[in-house]
């Protein structure tokens, strides 16, 4: 009995499908009380029970470690979390995205696909970015280009911006 109100604290809705963030840190709790019932006949109910649950939390910590910050909070995704710029949601083993629980499957698939689409806002944002320094330090490098091509009249008299141009140097 002691298990599965335990149990049932890890879930915040009574379909347990939602799962309980706060509670995480508790799962080794559960697994103690989960030994206490090795030989009774609920052990193998319980154990099926705690192993779904573990594979449930670590598939959720699992993309929370992909955000800033928690973005499945309660068996909800915040798509208001920022993506880490390392985050990777390609090789994400399939014990995340398929749980056993159909609700919180959804909710990682929700969260992989804001995730890849703040990736590739990021990416084009950067892109942009460059693109636009790069176009930046072109335009500043203009001015200074015509220099050694005989348009303004200091450098064509040879005064004071190094040797005048029909100026040799040999070198023995």
């Amino acid at each position: 009995k002691a298990f599965e109100e335990m149990y049932k604290n890890f879930f915040t809705d009574d379909e347990q499908t939602k799962l309980a963030n706060d509670q995480f840190g508790k799962l080794s709790d559960l697994e103690k009380l989960l030994k206490k019932l090795e030989k009774t006949k609920y052990y193998d109910a319980a154990k099926k029970k705690y192993d779904n649950l573990k594979k449930q939390i670590e598939g959720v910590q699992k993309i929370n470690s992909q955000f800033e910050s928690d973005a499945l909070v309660d068996g909800s995704y915040n798509a208001s979390i920022a993506v880490k710029s390392d985050a990777n949601f390609n090789n994400l083993p399939e014990s995340v995205t398929t749980t056993g629980n159909a609700s919180l499957d959804s909710t990682v698939q929700e969260a992989i696909k804001g995730g890849k689409t703040q990736l590739e806002e990021k990416a084009k944002a950067a892109s942009a970015t460059s693109a636009a320094t790069a176009s930046e330090s072109v335009n500043t490098a203009s001015p200074a280009a015509p220099s050694g091509d005989n348009t303004s009249g200091a450098a064509s008299n040879g005064g004071g911006g190094g040797p005048p141009k029909n100026f040799v140097s040999i070198s023995s």
